[in-house]
């Protein structure tokens, strides 16, 4: 599958969503902890952007080998990951975590160890984005954007009225629909002109703001576990707002450049990194001063130095 040129956009973006996230887990501030609560929606945003720029066309012999090889692709990494963890935490450490809560970390289920459940997002994603591709980039803007408000709204009012006894059907249903909703709009993003992008930011923003208002919270984060209008709809906002926003910088200084492009590309790596460290300070196995500059220096040397030391053994090796 080949790719068109990079879009340093994406790039940037992508850096900035995976260092915000070990800012947000460092007890930052509250007013950027409020501000910043669409990583998650913007990572799935620019997931879904670079599929939208490959070459990638359907039919159900192509869908196949990709949906197993970006399934495996995700999955490996965390699944390696994970056996390392529990065998330090379990052996090492003797964390009595159950086989419950192993199996549940190695489902990507909230059960788990936590940290794990974006994984099965980007799962989901994988199996929708190749049916979708075609509709985000050939059907009528304003169809897609309407039909996505009001998909969001019949979500939200189904988990309110049936979902909300049942988790499975909430993981299967709530979070698909949402996360769906929002990989096909980052996947339209790629064909639309800053006007576009601005007025559909707009309008995401403004039932963000709508929600706020009803629900008094300026939290739109108690609204993400499952993910209700309140929380994707701010995402969505912020996505295409920064988006285009951000497209407009140029003339970038190379070194910061090629440091953002390898930070986007290690992005799932820093994360499965912190996944360890984050555990070793929550469950009081180390103790980092809880204040915001020690722990977030903290969480961006314990990502970055063994991802880096990882990256530069793979290419030793493959050069070898």
């Amino acid at each position: 599958m080949t790719v068109k040129k990079r879009d340093v956009t994406i790039d940037l973006l992508r850096a900035w969503a995976t260092i915000s996230i070990f800012v947000t887990h460092a007890e930052v501030p509250r007013p950027y902890y409020y501000v910043r609560a669409f990583e998650v929606i913007i990572l799935v945003f620019l997931s879904s952007m670079s599929f939208a720029l490959s070459s990638y066309e359907f039919n159900p012999s192509s869908y196949r080998k990709y949906v197993i090889k970006r399934l495996w692709r995700i999955v490996k990494p965390l699944w390696a990951l994970l056996v390392l963890y529990f065998v330090l935490f379990i052996f090492v450490f003797h964390v009595p975590y159950t086989w419950k809560e192993i199996l549940a970390s190695f489902a990507m289920t909230s059960s788990g160890i936590g940290l794990v459940w974006i994984y099965r997002i980007f799962c989901t994603i994988a199996l929708t984005m190749p049916l979708l591709k075609k509709t985000a980039l050939e059907k009528p803007v304003w169809m897609i954007v309407l039909v996505s408000i009001l998909l969001l709204i019949a979500n939200d009012g189904l988990y309110h009225t049936v979902l909300i006894h049942s988790k499975v059907l909430t993981l299967i249903i709530t979070y698909t629909v949402s996360y769906t909703i929002a990989s096909t709009l980052g996947m339209m993003n790629v064909r639309l002109n800053g006007k576009q992008r601005y007025l559909i930011g707009g309008i995401f923003l403004c039932i963000a703001l709508a929600c706020f208002i009803v629900t008094k919270n300026p939290d739109c984060e108690a609204y993400k576990y499952p993910p209700q209008i309140y929380f994707v709809s701010y995402g969505l906002g912020m996505s295409f707002v920064l988006y285009e926003l951000c497209s407009h910088i140029k003339n970038y200084n190379p070194i910061f450049l090629k440091v953002i492009t390898w930070i986007s590309s290690q992005a799932m790596n820093l994360y499965l990194w912190h996944i360890i460290f984050y555990h070793l300070d929550s469950l009081g196995i180390i103790s980092i001063p809880h204040s915001f500059i020690p722990l977030f220096t903290y969480y961006m040397v314990t990502a970055f130095v063994p991802t880096y030391l990882v990256y530069k053994l793979r290419g030793y090796l493959k050069h070898a």
